[in-house]
């Protein structure tokens, strides 16, 4: 009898067979991280998408869609595309932005600092004559010569062991315009006045450490003086780039005709106009030997003055400063040689603001604050203000700023701006992280808590400081 082929069980044997294989495929692909795109019907390669925030326990809404999770939330297989992520957290202000999962790749936003919706203001003292920032510490000094330290903890000044000539200067001191601490030791610069006369004082509160310089030392500003070490400084004054070694006592006049300088990473770079006109940038590791500088870029922009930014992974970054022009430039290293090249990134630019955790550099142009991403090499426009907004500092992951006289605070994306306080004079100070932050508006100091409660701490030294009201 001849075998007749049974068509409907071979047909759906053959459909079993070619699913299965599919399925175990898919299988296959979804354990090492594909998924099924529904909207393109398209098998892509995830990733992952990462959210912490401060204070933890925010619910998270990603798309419209809230997951049962609250942060820190982790999605693994993520499909790349554009998303849409809100937090929310009672008490706090709620934050939103916009992000970009790539495939094979984690995108994170991590520590993002939500804002309290209540932000409290606190007076601290009402007497402040002048508040300085130095590194991570405020100190102010009101009108009865009293100390104040703002911050985490507060720490006497006693100047019992240092030199009689130095205690004698510091008891008479009338007026204070500069304070710069170095950052691993308790060496202090301190520019002081009495009655007309300055000196730049370099004292040790701790220990026996106290030092006086008069000119031309003492003509320094805060932001062109430098510690290289605990005993070594590096001071522009004009056009004339000094250093200080306090173990010799020694002040040496390093270059002339310079017209901007700066000590980053372990070096001394400053740019100087040579002999043929040409403003070239130079680097020295070792200031204080005997071996030149070394020239690292020449035939920079024209300008009267130069203000240089070099970021840990040593790039580069210029702003060329004249009367009627503010040029941002870059120099970055050629694809075939280690030489740098030079390119110019933005027009009148106002203000620059390096972000270290970012690895990015804030500028602004017009009313607009644009960001640099260093490792992409590309420029984003954030967001535009009603008025020229002013770069004031960041700490964690919120930037402080002021614009059409109101203080503000953001995230670095700009995505969530939430104003502080409306002060048309006043100056914004900001501590060790973004807890709280100082307003100083003429001689009324507040403090604005804008994560957790925190207070100042007020305390009073024997009378040897006071300074000119400043905003």
């Amino acid at each position: 009898m001849a075998y007749q082929k049974n068509w409907p069980t071979l047909l759906a044997y053959t459909v079993a067979v070619i699913g299965f294989f599919a399925l175990a495929a898919y299988a296959v692909m979804y354990a090492t991280g594909y998924r099924l795109d529904i909207e393109t019907w398209t098998i892509k390669k995830t990733g992952v998408l990462a959210i912490t925030s401060k204070p933890s326990g925010a619910t998270v809404t990603i798309n419209d869609m809230t997951p049962s999770r609250k942060t820190p939330l982790t999605l693994r297989n993520a499909l790349p595309g554009a998303y849409h992520i809100k937090l929310t957290l009672d008490g706090y202000q709620p934050y939103e932005k916009d992000v970009e999962v790539i495939s094979n790749q984690a995108t994170e936003e991590h520590n993002i600092d939500m804002v309290l919706a209540e932000i409290k203001s606190t007076s601290v003292a009402n007497d402040i004559t002048a508040v300085l920032d130095v590194d991570t510490e405020i100190w102010a000094f009101t009108q009865t010569k009293h100390f104040v330290k703002l911050g985490p903890s507060a720490t006497d000044l006693n100047i019992d062991k240092m030199p009689t000539n130095v205690k004698t200067v510091l008891a008479q001191t009338t007026g204070l315009y500069l304070a710069k601490r170095h950052e691993t030791s308790n060496n202090i610069a301190l520019g002081i006045m009495v009655g007309s006369k300055r000196w730049l004082a370099i004292i040790d509160p701790a220990g026996y450490r106290g030092q006086l310089f008069g000119t031309p030392l003492n003509q320094v500003s805060p932001e062109n003086l430098s510690w290289i070490d605990a005993d070594r400084l590096m001071l522009l004054i004009g056009s004339s780039l000094y250093t200080l070694d306090l173990a010799l006592n020694q002040t040496s006049l390093y270059a002339k005709s310079v017209t901007g300088a700066t000590y980053t990473n372990g070096k001394m770079y400053y740019i100087t106009r040579d002999s043929h006109g040409q403003f070239v940038l130079y680097r020295d590791s070792n200031p204080f030997d005997e071996r030149p500088a070394e020239s690292i870029f020449t035939n920079l922009p024209v300008a009267r003055a130069h203000e240089i930014l070099v970021t840990p992974e040593d790039e580069i970054a210029v702003l060329a400063v004249n009367p009627s022009s503010r040029g941002l430039w870059l120099l970055n290293k050629s694809d075939a040689a280690a030489d740098l090249r030079l390119s110019k990134l933005a027009s009148n630019v106002q203000g620059t603001l390096y972000d270290y955790l970012g690895e990015q550099l804030f500028f602004v142009v017009g009313r607009m604050v644009n960001a640099y991403d260093f490792a992409k090499q590309t420029s984003t426009a954030l967001r535009q203000f009603a008025d020229t907004p002013t770069l004031i500092g960041k700490r964690n992951e919120s930037v402080f700023i002021k614009s059409t006289d109101k203080f503000f605070v953001t995230d670095p994306s700009f995505s969530n701006v939430y104003e502080l306080v409306g002060a048309k004079t006043g100056m914004l100070l900001l501590g060790l992280d973004s807890h709280q932050v100082w307003l100083l508006v003429g001689t009324q100091l507040s403090e604005l808590t804008l994560r957790h409660p925190g207070q100042g701490l007020f305390g009073a030294l024997p009378g040897w400081l006071m300074t000119t009201a400043g905003s």
